[in-house]
């Protein structure tokens, strides 16, 4: 009922200030902002590579770039995208990383074979294209959560990222269509917000209590969830309740969009009107790349 407010942050924003009044405070001392600079939100953009290649991705990627934005792509079949398509698009700041699938062990994903697929596909990455996968998706959000014993562990897919270098994790997104109690992570549109209770990345914890070392970016603007609705407008006005709340009422959210390529014939047009709706109030469409840059950037300052 409260999808809208990030509570976790409302939290945090309280003790914060009893913090400050209950410890006598004379001075200012500074703080870190969430954000760039003075921005009061931030876009990332990713595309799931899926079955798709290089001449399929040439087209959503011209329209992104001729609008000033940055994209993040996470490409499944390698043998579909060459070095040279690649390194073109690197040179003009956009991320490309892989997608690991392991869709073949879905219903019971574990440990071993989800560290041997993310293993594999960092190789291929590297060898293929020369670069380093700092942020991944995986094909249908497989997720291991058991660890090397079989022991019940939430985070363990985490654990295994994190084992392997990557910073941020993407594999989480607002998605509730058909469920039995109806949209139930909040109404659809431009009432739909951060189910987590937070619009910052954050880092996973895992069941000893311990952090750590990656973040997730919970995907709140997901193209699926509106393609299925046949509803595109709401596509948009999801992205702008979610900028809107953070520019003009403090209820700060990193918005993350997913594009499908697969499903660009649906979201072009919504998609095209966020990144307009972005650059008319200077507010930047980074890759997660980037995005990870900045917030490993910023926890490591003093």
């Amino acid at each position: 009922d409260c999808n809208t407010i990030n509570q976790a942050d409302e939290q945090m924003h309280l003790l914060t200030n009893l913090i400050k009044v209950m410890s006598g405070e004379k001075i200012p001392l500074p703080r870190f902002w969430y954000f760039p600079d003075t921005l009061r939100c931030l876009v990332t953009l990713t595309n799931d590579g899926e079955y798709r290649n290089e001449n399929d991705f040439d087209r959503q990627f011209r329209d992104v770039d001729s609008a000033g934005a940055g994209m993040s792509l996470y490409v499944m079949r390698t043998e579909k995208v060459s070095k040279e398509w690649v390194d073109r698009w690197s040179s003009k700041g956009f991320e490309i990383s892989g997608h690991p699938d392991g869709t073949a062990r879905a219903s019971s994903p574990c440990w071993d074979h989800m560290d041997s697929i993310l293993a594999a596909k960092i190789e291929d990455i590297s060898n293929l294209y020369g670069l380093k996968m700092n942020t991944v998706v995986n094909h249908w959000f497989v997720w291991c959560g058991n660890d090397t014993a079989g022991r019940q562990d939430f985070a363990a897919q985490a654990r295994i990222e994190a084992n392997h270098g990557i910073g941020l994790d993407l594999n989480y997104a607002h998605y509730d269509n058909n469920s039995s109690q109806g949209h139930f992570l909040g109404t659809t549109g431009v009432g739909q917000g951060n189910y987590t209770g937070s619009g910052l990345p954050m880092r996973f914890a895992s069941p000893d209590g311990n952090v750590i070392n990656i973040w997730q970016q919970l995907t709140n603007v997901y193209d699926q969830q509106y393609n299925e609705n046949h509803d595109p407008e709401g596509f948009f006005e999801c992205f702008k309740g979610l900028m809107d709340r953070s520019i003009n009422e403090e209820i700060y959210s990193f918005i993350s969009i997913k594009s499908h390529n697969d499903e660009y014939y649906f979201a072009r047009d919504p998609l095209l009107k966020m990144i307009k709706y972005s650059n008319d109030l200077n507010i930047p469409v980074w890759t997660a790349s980037r995005l990870l840059d900045f917030i490993k950037t910023r926890d490591n300052a003093r």
